[in-house]
């Protein structure tokens, strides 16, 4: 596995417990468990993504409709996910902290993704300074 690939595991993870801890901390059932569940669903589809990946590029008797099927298959998980935090909210008088918190769930792999590219954004920032 890629290093950077790694890092976004890991810091996914990191920030998934971090979001449970604080969660708890302030005793929101919403974030502590509507994120966590999100963020593992979102580890869990960057995980899938690199095994398709993986069988696509390796194995010659990988088809198409295998990715295709695992594609749909994804997409429909994060859609069953998503439609028990609007359910979950409908029994909460539709506040949709329910419904943000798992949005922002799916999307903590993707935040880390944009804080790794800014980071190396801005570490070739000052390395230009530091070279002028």
């Amino acid at each position: 596995m890629n290093k950077e690939l790694k890092t976004v595991f890991r810091n996914s993870m990191i920030t998934t417990i971090i979001l449970f801890i604080y969660g708890l901390l302030i005793w929101q059932n919403s974030i502590f468990i509507g994120t966590t569940l999100g963020g593992v669903l979102s580890i869990w589809n960057l995980y899938s993504i690199y095994k398709d990946a993986e069988v696509l590029i390796y194995k010659k008797n990988a088809s198409i409709k295998q990715g295709v099927f695992s594609y749909s298959k994804r997409y429909l998980i994060n859609g069953i996910y998503l439609f028990l935090m609007i359910y979950i909210d409908g029994k909460s008088n539709f506040k949709m902290q329910w419904f943000v918190a798992g949005i922002f769930g799916l999307l903590i792999v993707k935040f880390n993704i944009l804080l790794i590219m800014f980071g190396h954004q801005f570490n070739n920032i000052i390395k230009k300074f530091k070279n002028n």
